[in-house]
Formats: C-alpha cells, structure tokens, sequence
C-alpha cells in the first residue's frame, strides 16, 4: 500500500479438472482508474482456468 491506495494484488492457487492440473498465478500491480484488488485477480484467474476446459 503507497499513500492509500492498494498497489500490489495476488492470485495464486490450482484448479484439477478431467485433463489434469493447472497452476496459476495472477498479479495486479498498480495502475490508474483500475480496480487493483485480490477480487479482481481471483476473476482473471477464475477466466483462465475456465479457458483451459
């Protein structure tokens, strides 16, 4: 956290499906106007490994 404001955010875990295992990790860092949170990571992760099946 700088001054407030979350600037770091992770996402990190695995997901086993019928094809196997995937691993991921997701990192937000800071940017302008975006919602930098472990909410959000976890979303792009939940995207990726639904992308994967």
């Amino acid at each position: 956290m700088a001054h407030g404001i979350v600037v770091d955010a992770w996402f990190t875990g695995f997901a086993e499906g019928r094809e196997g295992t995937v691993y991921f990790c997701v990192y937000l860092g800071r940017t302008d106007h975006k919602d930098v949170s472990s909410t959000a990571a976890r979303e792009i992760a939940i995207q990726l490994v639904s992308d994967e099946w």
